[in-house]
């Protein structure tokens, strides 16, 4: 794991002043309710239909992987679905709109997913490409270079990871 998950379990036990408290969850939870007024928010500003905004989000909430780990607290999963969710929603504005602090919450939301666990490194970088192909989009050319480094990118992060797996076993 990364240290977000830990750091965020940690700032819940100090506030609350205990570790065995049932409260010490509420972070996941609050997790995934920003995870699902993020996809009700998105989906409006898509369709602007309220009915497709929540028949979205109930389909969301229905995915069991995201319900079990809202409620194991520890996990990071959510948090990594969260960061990468908002990210690409930022993606998404910075193609209507090309403003540098959208596009700096974007970059955030990438970092956020390097940290908060280590398959999060690729998630990380499959957003940061997103980022510059969202600032890139109406040029070809640049567009393939993002696409070449990106795929450089994520050979290296898949090389950087396996060998840090294999030389744990060792």
């Amino acid at each position: 794991h990364g240290l977000f998950a830990n750091l965020v379990h940690l700032w819940q036990m100090l506030a609350l002043g205990t570790h065995q408290s049932t409260l010490a969850g509420l972070p996941w939870l609050l997790a995934l309710i920003a995870l699902l007024l993020g996809l009700y928010g998105a989906v409006l500003q898509l369709t602007r239909s309220v009915l497709a905004a929540t028949l979205g989000a109930w389909l969301l909430i229905s995915i069991p992987f995201l319900s079990i780990h809202s409620m194991l607290v520890g996990y990071a999963d959510i948090w990594v679905t969260l960061a990468f969710f908002l990210g690409i929603s930022c993606c998404h504005l910075l193609l209507q709109r090309k403003t540098p602090e959208v596009a700096l919450l974007a970059c955030g939301y990438a970092v956020l997913c390097m940290f908060t666990k280590q398959a999060g490194l690729g998630v990380g970088g499959i957003l940061l490409a997103g980022v510059l192909w969202s600032l890139s989009a109406a040029r070809p050319m640049l567009q393939t270079m993002v696409l070449a480094s990106g795929a450089v990118i994520g050979i290296f992060l898949v090389s950087f990871i396996l060998n840090d797996e294999i030389h744990e076993t060792q």
